[in-house]
């Protein structure tokens, strides 16, 4: 299997890595220690139907400049997108358990994006389109409320929250160049 994209765990214990399965030709979630890189779990084992959705997407274009997975503060879950029938769906998991505690459908935007857990674990930022245009969204993790926060002309992605929580930092495609903006 290969590995496609990475995110360290809050406690650089574990690192959770997007992985080719070429025997179920699915992408798996594994986490590793960050110690020896053996594997700890299989997050996603077995077909992906047995946790409710059809695979795991990879992002469009920027496939290799955007994160694809987020880890809850506290470590605990792990937050990412997944393909089911007719959209895609916010699935934040129980890295323990295993166990798919929230499911939020995504039916209001199109290709969501690189999720970012907020510092209080209460939202999370994303990118996603409607229509034409990628647009920075974040998601209420209790109430499930999506709301756009760009709402501009340009192609916004890749959202990061600042460590207090209190600024998202995102990139935006101006004239051709990508550039760093803070909201």
């Amino acid at each position: 299997s290969n590995v496609l994209n990475v995110e360290p765990s809050p406690s650089g214990d574990l690192i959770a890595a997007m992985s080719g399965n070429n025997r179920d030709r699915e992408l798996d979630i594994l986490l590793l220690s960050a110690k020896d890189g053996s594997v700890v779990r299989n997050l996603t084992s077995g077909f992906d139907q047995d946790l409710g959705f059809e695979s795991i997407p990879t992002p469009g274009m920027r496939f290799v400049t955007v994160p694809w997975m987020s880890w809850s503060p506290q470590g605990d879950r792990l937050a990412y997108f997944v393909r089911t029938e007719k959209d895609r769906s916010l699935l934040l998991q129980n890295v323990i358990t295993r166990k798919v505690e929230i499911r939020i459908p995504m039916t209001t935007v199109d290709s969501p994006e690189s999720p970012d857990i907020s510092p209080d674990g209460k939202l999370v930022a994303f990118a996603a389109a409607r229509g034409i245009v990628n647009d920075i969204y974040t998601v209420n993790l209790e109430t499930k409320e999506i709301v756009n926060v760009t709402k501009d002309d340009f192609a916004d992605y890749a959202p990061t929250w600042a460590p207090d929580g209190k600024s998202i930092v995102y990139l935006k495609r101006v004239s051709g160049n990508e550039k760093i903006f803070r909201l």
